[in-house]
């Protein structure tokens, strides 16, 4: 999460939605003069980087009420379901994950996702945190903390961050989809995708196939 108060703006960062870029641009571009805020970090097995509603609620009280305002310029970049997975799976591997916990591949790391790990208070779920569902860090009920969802893949993606941000962002496409990666989902890690995942399909608008 980045927020600005002086712009009356809050980026909800989504993990593995190329949020690092999007919150980068955002730091880049503020002034001294400005009031702003940053969550990152952990605390206590808490990822302050990506928090869920309650969380944000709890740790940027501010900030969560700039989110219920009218005038507050407010988004998140969400991503296909099963490329993030794969990504997140990737980014784990690569930091957080032991050798262990590696040789469970990406079935094994689905299972951690799918039996709620990542809520693990104070312990390491934050280790987790990268695969939970997107909609855990939007949703309050059926309410959006967001006004603009923007989704990785969409063609005019980089238009509509352009805007939001007064800048030119180009993104790199290849990254989109998880034909460079080294781990290729076979269809029983589809299926799973697919159930933990559901109503990040149905409420972003998602669906099966390749991810581009």
């Amino acid at each position: 999460m980045v927020a600005s108060f002086t712009r009356r703006m809050a980026f909800i960062h989504v993990p593995k939605a190329a949020g690092r870029l999007i919150r980068d641009c955002i730091k880049s571009s503020f002034s001294e003069e400005e009031s702003w805020v940053e969550g990152w970090g952990t605390d206590g097995g808490l990822d302050r980087a990506h928090l869920f509603p309650d969380e944000l609620r709890m740790c940027y009280p501010r900030v969560a009420e700039m989110l219920e305002e009218e005038d507050c310029l407010s988004f998140t970049v969400v991503r296909h379901p099963i490329a993030r997975a794969v990504s997140a799976f990737q980014h784990s591997c690569g930091g957080y994950a032991d050798e262990k916990e590696r040789s469970r591949g990406l079935a094994g790391y689905l299972e951690r996702i799918e039996s709620g790990y990542f809520k693990t208070d104070g312990r390491d779920g934050f280790r987790y945190i990268h695969g939970a569902p997107q909609h855990e860090f939007l949703l309050i009920e059926d309410e959006c903390l967001v006004k603009q969802i923007l989704r990785l893949e969409d063609d005019d993606f980089s238009d509509r961050i352009s805007a939001i941000l007064g800048r030119e962002i180009v993104l790199y496409r290849p990254n989109i989809g998880f034909g460079h990666y080294l781990v290729q989902p076979s269809s029983e890690d589809v299926e799973t995708i697919q159930r933990i995942y559901a109503r990040d399909f149905e409420q972003l608008g998602y669906v099966v196939g390749d991810p581009r």
